[in-house]
């Protein structure tokens, strides 16, 4: 019996493992970084009610690979501005917070902090340009998506006629 016990432990950790994933975390970077500069690269991190503590990292291209983010809810983005020193912006975990706290969303963190740190603040101008250009191609990525899915309940509404 204690055989049975042992072994059905074991299953349950090592199934429990692999369900957990490690969170993708906002980009941390130091004053060396901004002192050489740093090259724009723009991360989507999407925070729910499912798991508002950890963020997942979105495809700009393929939002379908990532179960927890839902087309039909509504999508707010959460983005930061010039960083001098590279660190992540302290205020960033509490808004998301209050968003999840008043309905089930999908919140963006927009990181760009590849882009955004740099001592001169003018190429930091430069990449939010750019950063709302990905921006932007993401949402519109994101209608694509909503159309394809308001299409294919239509046709089966359709179909059960």
């Amino acid at each position: 019996m204690l055989s049975w016990w042992f072994l059905g432990m074991v299953g349950a950790v090592t199934i429990s493992k692999g369900l957990a994933r490690e969170c993708d975390n906002f980009t941390d970077l130091d004053f060396h970084h901004s002192f050489i500069g740093t090259k724009l690269h723009v991360r989507m991190l999407l925070y729910t009610q499912a798991d508002p503590d950890c963020g997942l990292e979105l495809s700009h291209y393929n939002m379908t690979e990532t179960p927890l983010f839902n087309l039909t809810r509504r999508t707010t983005f959460v983005i930061h501005g010039y960083r001098l020193t590279g660190s992540p912006p302290v205020w960033i975990g509490e808004i998301v917070q209050q968003l999840l706290l008043q309905e089930d969303m999908n919140v963006l963190v927009v990181d760009w902090n590849y882009g955004a740190a740099n001592l001169n603040y003018f190429i930091a101008v430069d990449n939010t340009h750019k950063t709302a250009e990905n921006i932007t191609a993401f949402i519109q990525h994101m209608q694509v998506g909503a159309l394809i899915l308001s299409a294919g309940k239509s046709s089966a509404g359709l179909n059960e006629r």
